[in-house]
């Protein structure tokens, strides 16, 4: 009898074959993190037997024993095959029953993603209408929760504008948004994504706006070194205390928005 996992992990990106993630028990505050201190594990969708949305892209995923063992995951809870728990959502994209798709239940499950230009892979049959309907639900849902989660790589006045306006980027803030994109990419697949991203972006709004985007993504990038540079200077001990305290939360806070007003906001 097969037996199977329980695993809660969290989406960091997703593509046609595979996701990327990382466990519960790692917080990092972006990709880049996760990254340097090999982290990310991939998990196949042909062996995901189930999963169950937790929110703020946490997943509960339903896996053979053995690949669970095999990538690294160490926070499990086993089962044998006819006690699965989490809803059968499967590992294929969220693209069935297309005229009774629930748009808030699908829209939720791409904006857990961080990899914007991969939801083409997973609502490939939706039709134009619907698909319409999802992305715009998905992408206030999506800015809203890098946002929160402090992976958006935006000048903090650009952060208090894109609040005001419910999550609703004008088309200038939207560039920030693609470079703050950009700026964080990292891993083997990187280069890959770029030029995914290069071609979404040249095809949809044209050279001069890619162009504009590309320069942008410079400041974002160094914004984002800054602040790994600071994580990393603390060590596990301010780490800690930055965690279990307002004050040295605030002093970290304080930093972050220091790197981020080096990203123009004009």
């Amino acid at each position: 009898m097969n037996e199977y996992c329980e695993v809660e992990v969290t989406i960091r990106r997703v593509s046609e074959r595979s996701y990327k993630v990382s466990g519960s028990n790692y917080r990092y505050t972006n990709n880049h993190q996760a990254s340097l201190y090999s982290d990310l594990f991939t998990i196949p969708r042909s062996q995901v037997r189930g999963m169950k949305d937790l929110g703020d892209g946490r997943r509960i995923m339903v896996l053979p024993k053995w690949l669970v063992e095999k990538v690294g995951l160490d926070q499990f809870v086993c089962f044998d095959n006819s006690s699965t728990s989490a809803s059968s959502d499967r590992s294929s994209p969220p693209n069935k029953g297309k005229s009774q798709m629930d748009v808030e239940h699908v829209a939720r499950q791409l904006a857990a993603m961080d990899s914007l230009e991969s939801w083409k892979d997973c609502c490939p049959d939706i039709g134009p209408s619907l698909k319409q309907q999802v992305y715009k639900k998905a992408e206030l849902l999506w800015l809203e929760r890098m946002a929160r989660t402090g992976l958006l790589l935006v000048h903090p006045e650009i952060m208090e504008q894109l609040e005001a306006q419910s999550w609703q980027a004008s088309d200038l803030q939207k560039r920030m948004i693609w470079a703050s994109v950009i700026a964080s990419l990292e891993g083997k697949d990187s280069k890959q994504r770029f030029r995914e991203i290069k071609t979404k972006l040249l095809k949809k709004y044209g050279r001069d706006w890619w162009e504009d985007v590309f320069k942008r993504k410079t400041s974002a990038w160094a914004a984002k070194e800054r602040m790994l540079k600071n994580t990393k200077s603390y060590g596990a001990a301010v780490t800690t205390l930055i965690d279990n305290t307002h004050l040295f939360a605030g002093i970290a806070s304080d930093e972050k928005g220091r790197a981020l007003r080096m990203i123009p906001k004009t």
